[in-house]
Formats: structure tokens, sequence, C-alpha cells
């Protein structure tokens, strides 16, 4: 009779302890995970939306910056390296072979010019 009753006031101590201490406490630890969880997402939201607003924003502003400010460098320096190569090669390769045309013109005139005085001279000398 006293193991009977020293089993039943165990099991209702064991239902008393489950109900009033064990429940409560796993529901309050369930509860406190949740807001723990909820917590954490909406701190790593918010951590990276800062990160993405004042890292990888200007980060890519100033990339694009560079990349815009390096094309522009580019094309300078191609308008440059142009200019360069008509000033110092184009422009006096073009007037080198004008002197030549010319020099050739010249000298073609010169020997015509002296071919037909040699041929008239000869032709003169012809008596018919």
């Amino acid at each position: 009779a006293v193991d009977e009753s020293v089993r039943g006031a165990t099991d209702a101590v064991s239902s008393a302890v489950d109900a009033n201490i064990v429940n409560p406490m796993n529901s309050a630890k369930e509860s406190i995970a949740g807001a723990v969880d909820d917590a954490v997402r909406g701190a790593a939201g918010s951590i990276s939306s800062a990160v993405d607003a004042n890292i990888v924003a200007p980060m890519n502003t100033a990339k694009d910056s560079v990349a815009s400010t390096v094309d522009e460098s580019i094309s300078g320096a191609k308008l440059s390296v142009a200019s360069a190569v008509d000033a110092n090669i184009i422009s006096p390769m073009n007037s080198a072979k004008d002197e030549v045309v010319g020099a050739l013109d010249g000298a073609m005139k010169g020997a015509a010019e002296r071919v037909e005085s040699s041929v008239k001279g000869v032709a003169d000398g012809v008596q018919f």
C-alpha cells in the first residue's frame, strides 16, 4: 500500500512538474527561439541592406566611373595618336610625295623640251 501511495504521489508530482514547470518552460523556449530567429532574420536583412547601400552601390558607382574615365582616356589617347601620326608621318609623306611628283613632272617636261629641241634642230639641218 505504501509503494502504491509513493507511486501515486510520484506520478502526481511528475504530472504537476510537467504541467507547471516543464510544459511552460518548453513553450517559453519555443517562443524565445522563434523570437531570436525573427530577430536574426531581421538583423541579417538589415545588414544586407546596409551593405548594399553603403558598400556595394558606391563600389559599383566607382567602378562605372573608373570604367568611363578609362574609356574617355583611351578615346583621347587614340585621337592624340591619330593626330600625331597625321602630323608626323602622313603629312610629311604627302609633302614628300608631292615634291617627288613635282620633280618628276619637271624632269619629264625638261626632257621632253630637250628632245623636241633636238628633233627640231635635226629637222632644220635636213634639207630636202
